[in-house]
């Protein structure tokens, strides 16, 4: 059966008239890798390349670098020195860093005053209890934001207590008895 297969593959190429070509490649490369093949297990490895060698660095500098960049403040080591294991290098400016830790701890004040305000709304409190961290502090920013948050509930409660008295009202009118309509 396979032999019924490859005379037909033949049949076809010879139609074609790639059957001589396809031949001569395969020819070729059983040539080939015959030849390689057989170099390549009877060739004598008798002697090998010695020298001798020395291994070094490319260049004797080091690259360092920080993960997250920033601004060089001060180096202290200089071309030439010789350096030891965790040994300060550069020292970088913390700008960057102080300001970011500055915009985080006013995002966090921000959200304990809205926070305690929400809290006192919820409670029906009659003023808000600011926490702790909040309450002694010389920053105009954070007496600031107080004195939003103050200004909110204030406006809120006030319009709470009106809508509630407004809402006693109706619901006092309502429990009114009516008077008779008189039909003239």
């Amino acid at each position: 059966m396979v032999d019924e297969k490859s005379n037909d593959t033949f049949a076809v190429w010879r139609s074609m008239g790639i059957a001589g070509p396809v031949a001569w490649g395969a020819g070729i490369a059983v040539l080939f890798f015959g030849v390689f093949g057989a170099w390549a297990a009877f060739a004598p490895l008798e002697s090998a390349a010695v020298t001798r060698g020395v291994i070094s660095v490319e260049t004797q500098r080091k690259t360092i670098q920080h993960l997250e960049g920033g601004i060089v403040g001060e180096i202290r080591v200089r071309d030439g020195d010789e350096v030891a294991a965790d040994q300060i290098l550069v020292v970088l400016e913390d700008t960057q860093t102080r300001a970011t830790l500055e915009l985080l701890q006013g995002r966090q004040r921000a959200a304990r005053s809205l926070e305690a305000r929400l809290t006192a709304e919820r409670d029906h409190l009659t003023a808000i209890a600011f926490p702790a961290e909040l309450g002694d502090s010389a920053d105009a920013t954070v007496d600031e934001l107080k004195r939003a948050q103050i200004n909110i509930f204030n406006g809120r409660s006030w319009n709470n207590v009106s809508s509630r008295s407004r809402k006693k009202s109706a619901d006092s009118k309502a429990k009114l008895p009516r008077r008779p309509s008189s039909s003239r």
